[in-house]
């Protein structure tokens, strides 16, 4: 990879003086160990994680160069995901030199674009020390979306974290998926309610059952939808009831396979149709330990508000409400 500045190299085990001049400093690594500084055996072990990266994953933090004068700018690059397939963590650690002249983000830009492109990721995750106010500016200005705080054993710290989507290949297979009100009664229905009953009480020890009723999603003010793939095939599904006049409760959001937007796209419709209806907003509930289902309703704009209803005093539960009047 290259950029207008930028040229790309890999480590190898010949770059220890390099590797010194970046991880040795102190300014670099104030904000990646607890200490808040590398030893040199800090430093032999970095370089050697990378060029393991390399080998085996054919991925690294790459070194990066200034072309014309072939002097380190610092790193920038990926490394595994472990709990994600088709997934990397981006990071970039700059020489103090170079700091606060684009670089940083001249480089993340390429290696998303490679990541994307090139890798077909279908994530990139991120994440900074508390205290590091420019990297969340950058994160933020490269289109990353935050998504909580995650602990980051190498600083003994929680660090706020981001997650940024391939919506280029999402967005293709979403193309593909159709959406529509249907009869929650059906056999297809109620196959996809009971996979998301079981998912659920994999999940949370819950299968929700208790808090939905059928019949609830059978009236002119709610809905029951299925998501189906070009074939036709039911893929998905999710509902919303009435709680008073002006908010309407999400319920029994599923989709079968993940990557293809399909949770996206119903809830994106559900939206829609509660507009359609007067209603100004729309209230749910999931599980604090489902994590992935409230990453998915933060990154849709939901906001967590207090527990409601048969949830106020569920230190379980966690609720999110969307204004939709905007």
């Amino acid at each position: 990879m290259k950029t207008e500045r930028i040229g790309f190299s890999k480590w190898n085990e010949d770059d220890i003086d390099l590797a010194i001049q970046l991880w040795g400093d102190k300014e670099v690594t104030q904000f990646i160990c607890a200490t808040g500084m590398f030893t040199n055996e800090d430093v032999h072990q970095r370089l050697k994680t990378e060029i393991d990266n390399d080998e085996h994953l054919h991925i690294q933090y790459w070194p990066i160069f200034e072309p014309s004068t072939e002097e380190l700018i610092g790193c920038c690059g990926i490394r595994p995901f472990q709990s994600e397939i088709y997934s990397y963590e981006l990071g970039f650690h700059l020489c103090k030199k170079f700091w606060g002249m684009g670089y940083a983000t001249e480089a993340a830009k390429a290696v998303i674009e490679y990541s994307f492109e090139t890798l077909k990721a279908k994530k990139l995750y991120a994440g900074h020390h508390p205290q590091n106010k420019a990297s969340a500016k950058l994160l933020t200005k490269l289109g990353f979306l935050y998504i909580g705080k995650n602990y980051y054993k190498p600083t003994g710290l929680y660090h706020p974290s981001y997650e940024l989507v391939n919506n280029k290949e999402t967005n293709i297979k979403a193309k593909e998926i159709t959406i529509s009100a249907e009869n929650p009664f059906t056999t297809e229905a109620i196959s996809l309610l009971n996979e998301l009953s079981k998912c659920l009480q994999d999940i949370t020890g819950d299968n929700g059952n208790s808090s939905f009723d059928a019949n609830d999603v059978c009236n002119d003010k709610a809905i029951f939808v299925i998501a189906r793939n070009q074939s036709g095939k039911a893929i998905g599904c999710g509902a919303f009831r009435p709680m008073n006049e002006t908010t309407a409760e999400v319920k029994r959001m599923y989709a079968k396979e993940k990557g293809m937007g399909i949770g996206n796209k119903i809830l994106s419709y559900l939206e829609c149709q509660a507009v359609d209806m007067g209603y100004k907003s729309l209230r749910l509930e999931t599980r604090v330990v489902n994590a992935k289902a409230v990453l998915f309703y933060r990154h849709n704009g939901y906001k967590e508000i207090p527990n409601y209803g048969k949830y106020e005093n569920n230190i379980n539960a966690i609720c999110f409400e969307k204004d939709l009047s905007t």
